[in-house]
């Protein structure tokens, strides 16, 4: 009999705190993304679609090809997702 065993861990990082304040960091998006037209997604259920133009807050940039972040706070979505790093985009 085989047995076929997987895990996915996602760390979610909400704030860093620096002496007492929250750091926030925003970009603006520089090209839409759809992760569902991405091969390389390691997990498609936790990857966050944009649209060029779209303020991101980054969450974490603790990998350096998959950040966290999550849209603008004036935007309806919440949820923190993984978007591809500057560097894996311009691959």
């Amino acid at each position: 009999m085989w047995q076929i065993q997987s895990s996915v861990c996602v760390l979610v990082c909400v704030n860093v705190l620096m002496r007492g304040h929250a750091r926030q960091i925003r970009v603006r998006a520089q090209f839409s993304y759809d992760p569902a037209e991405d091969a390389s997604v390691p997990c498609l259920e936790a990857a966050l679609a944009f649209h060029r133009g779209d303020i991101l807050e980054i969450v974490s940039q603790d990998d350096p090809v998959w950040w966290q972040a999550r849209l603008d706070k004036h935007s309806h979505i919440t949820r923190v997702g993984l978007i591809p790093s500057r560097s894996h985009h311009e691959r």
